[in-house]
């Protein structure tokens, strides 16, 4: 009969700590979220004010819409509790009207689409990129389930650039990054929006 493991009283203070600190860093990097979307927030804020666009335009609203969701929802993101959510979008896009679920992003730029004046238009879609930019990076770096992911996500990168020249694995690795973060953000902030929505449903 064999006997039943227990944890020492140093091995579960070492556990708390480590639970700890995991909280700690967690709570760290959704703060560090809300602090870069304050200062994009404002960003946007000023470039609207010079450029004179009013603040009711729909494309300018919906940018601080998608702003201010990413700030709100930051505590609830990670791989780890999307991971459903995204078995359950995935499913539905497979079996019922894609206008069954929301694509806030989408939206955003068909009203940008419409803005008068190029410049404006890049702006307000350059802001767009820096804000999924960050969710994507916060994503893979604010959570344990997020560090396990790009931990697989680095070794397949690299693994598919093995067989390109030595001279252009850099360029195509920053060309390959920055296209699967901002595609990330973006994903991301549409499944967390799907989960707020069920939750108030």
């Amino acid at each position: 009969m064999t006997a039943v493991p227990f944890l020492y009283l140093p091995d579960a203070v070492s556990l708390l700590l480590l639970w700890t600190a995991l909280s700690l860093l967690r709570e760290l990097a959704v703060e560090h979220l809300r602090i870069d979307l304050v200062h994009l927030r404002n960003e946007a804020i000023e470039f609207g004010s010079a450029a004179g666009i009013p603040f009711e335009e729909p494309a300018y609203a919906g940018l601080q819409q998608l702003i201010d969701s990413t700030a709100r929802l930051g505590s609830k993101i990670s791989p780890a509790r999307l991971f459903f959510v995204h078995r359950l979008w995935r499913r539905v896009l497979r079996s019922g009207p894609k206008d069954l679920v929301s694509d806030p992003i989408g939206d955003f730029e068909r009203q940008a689409a419409g803005v008068p004046g190029k410049q404006v238009r890049d702006r307000l879609l350059r802001l767009r990129l820096e804000m999924v930019l960050k969710l994507g990076l916060f994503l893979l770096a604010g959570s344990v389930s997020g560090w396990i992911l790009l931990l697989w996500l680095l070794v397949r990168i690299v693994w598919r650039l093995r067989s390109r020249p030595a001279r252009e694995r850099v360029d195509r690795f920053v060309d390959v990054w920055e296209r699967l973060v901002s595609q990330l953000g973006r994903h991301t902030l549409t499944l967390a929006i799907q989960t707020e929505a069920g939750t108030s449903g």
